[in-house]
């Protein structure tokens, strides 16, 4: 297969049985063995060191679960916890990655649904964790960090295990259909549950043949968390195929982000829009352009990525993708706009269907629906929950909960959820599109935006946090709003709220702010009558007679 457009250093994708992590990281440390690949603030490995590390952790772990045993992670963003899950994947273990915010019945629920047998544990999370695996098939856990004794039917060991593993006399022998991982996703519009990941999957996921980046000359910082499909795969599996060096940051840090980047010398990143869009909130200072990226991948793409990547200086590129379907559309460097995904990449199939799954023509908005001829590539089931996983593949198709449409040059245009998909004067409006113009206000940190239920159709609602010492004219706001979208985008309620309910994986819950309704909310509709002089409506906003 010729690589797709933007890949780097015409990198192709192999075979899908050689797409695993031990064939990637033999590989890297036989072509570069002293190229550093892996780098925290406290520690940095090469590509030798790293494939010698995750060989002996494998062996370790092997010993405690066995071939095709499920291992629980709740670790943090550091070489060491990288470390981990690549000896799970090196010795054909499954790993379970817990989100490290988990506590209580939440945590409970996904240790005792993922069978995992054995855990790698933070000693920061240790507590919370061992109270939560009560009554669970789990029996060992290992502690990262000081550990201690601890009086249960859990045996409690510390790092040693790993740190000082002997090197295994032989791996078994992995192919890219093989399990490697267990996912869980982020709930928004319903319980979480557990997909079932191949190497394949999580490789392709990640591949920077098709993400356009990393290069091997890259420096690629990471600072989604290593739990999140973005973090682990998108992050620093695609530093490791690549062949690029991987600086794992903590976390993310809007005040620190370029600073930390300089230090390391990072080329490269993944961001999420609302990192992107705290960035561009931040004051405008001379040296913004003086930064060490070439290039950003931001999904989706910000309202004012132009704008953005004019002062920073940098190439942005974006694409679509979920922990199911895995990487489904990308856009070149240069090429992403906002609203858009992206085209769509190869062994994938994609259609815009209507609510009986007949396909729509270019332009109609609906659900997206993909289907690959490599099974391996895509989920194969939500593990224990065979109806679900039926629903989800009706008809031999994934179907995403997505509404898209296709525009006039082929790139699929994200609209929304669709349970949160917004209808007004018959026309879809673009959740993402209100709030990157609420969020522009200086005095807005973040948003959400809703459709509640009307007298005849949707009513937009939007729930606004607050910039700390900042107080908020809804009047003002709604009139900054209305200067620069349509009239039918425009909020009619405004809600402002200390924080917005999110999922484990940090994306915002809309269902509740739905269900809250429009009480407490200020209604635009009653100012526009008691300002008397002024009016939004379709030509925008009329002041007076004007």
């Amino acid at each position: 297969m010729s690589a797709p457009s933007g890949s780097p250093s015409g990198l192709v994708l192999p075979p899908v049985a050689e797409r695993t992590v031990p064939e990637v990281l033999a590989l890297a440390a036989a072509r570069t063995p002293d190229r550093v690949a892996l780098i925290d603030p406290g520690s940095s490995l090469t590509y030798a060191q790293v494939w010698d590390s995750a060989r002996r952790r494998a062996g370790a772990l092997l010993d405690v679960v066995g071939l095709g045993g499920r291992v629980l992670t709740m670790t943090d963003n550091t070489v060491d916890g990288a470390l981990t899950w690549l000896g799970l994947a090196s010795g054909g273990m499954i790993e379970v990655p817990v989100n490290t915010a988990y506590r209580g019945t939440v945590l409970a629920s996904q240790i005792q649904h993922s069978g995992a047998t054995a855990a790698v544990v933070e000693a920061d999370y240790l507590d919370r964790f061992l109270a939560a695996a009560r009554h669970t098939a789990v029996h060992t856990v290992i502690v990262r960090g000081k550990g201690r004794a601890y009086p249960g039917g859990i045996t409690v060991a510390n790092s040693g295990v790993l740190d000082d593993a002997d090197m295994p006399v032989s791996l078994p022998t992995l192919t890219g259909s093989d399990p490697m991982a267990l996912m869980y996703t982020s709930g928004t519009t319903g319980r979480s549950k557990g997909v079932v990941i191949t190497h394949a999957h999580a490789y392709t996921y990640g591949a920077p043949q098709l993400l356009g980046a990393a290069d091997a000359d890259d420096t690629a910082m990471v600072v989604l968390p290593l739990f999140h499909v973005g973090g682990q795969w998108a992050g620093v599996y695609n530093a490791l195929i690549a062949g690029a060096a991987c600086y794992i940051s903590p976390r993310f840090s809007g005040e620190a982000f370029w600073e930390e980047a300089r230090i390391h010398s990072c080329t490269y990143a993944l961001l999420v829009v609302a990192m992107a869009q705290y960035l561009n909130q931040q004051p405008l200072r001379p040296n913004d352009s003086d930064n060490t990226f070439t290039r950003l991948f931001i999904a989706p793409v910000l309202r004012e990525a132009q704008q953005f990547a004019a002062r920073f200086e940098v190439e942005i590129g974006t694409g679509y993708g979920s922990t199911e379907a895995g990487t489904v559309f990308t856009a070149d460097f240069g090429k992403a706009r906002p609203g858009g995904c992206g085209w769509p990449r190869p062994e994938l199939e994609t259609r815009i269907v209507d609510p009986d799954d007949r396909p729509l023509p270019s332009g109609k908005t609906g659900e997206l629906v993909v289907r690959t001829s490599e099974p391996a590539i895509m989920m194969s089931e939500y593990l224990g929950l065979p109806e679900e996983t039926a629903h989800a593949w009706r008809g031999g198709w994934y179907h995403t909960g997505d509404a898209m449409y296709v525009d006039s040059d082929g790139q699929y245009v994200y609209v929304d959820r669709l349970g949160d998909a917004i209808r007004r004067r018959g026309e879809n409006v673009p959740s993402a599109d209100v709030e990157s113009a609420l969020n522009a206000h200086p005095a807005v940190l973040e948003c959400a935006v809703v459709g509640v239920p009307g007298e005849s159709e949707h009513e937009v609602l939007a729930a606004v946090v607050l910039r700390q010492g900042h107080e908020l004219d809804r009047a003002e706001l709604i009139v900054w709003v209305a200067e620069g979208l349509p009239h039918i985008m425009v909020p009619r309620y405004i809600r402002v709220v200390d924080e917005l309910e999110r999922t484990p994986s940090g994306k915002i819950r809309k269902r509740p702010l739905r269900e809250n309704g429009v009480g407490e909310a200020w209604d635009r509709e009653a100012w526009d009558r008691e300002a008397a002089d002024i009016h939004v409506g379709r030509h925008g906003v009329r002041i007076g007679g004007s």
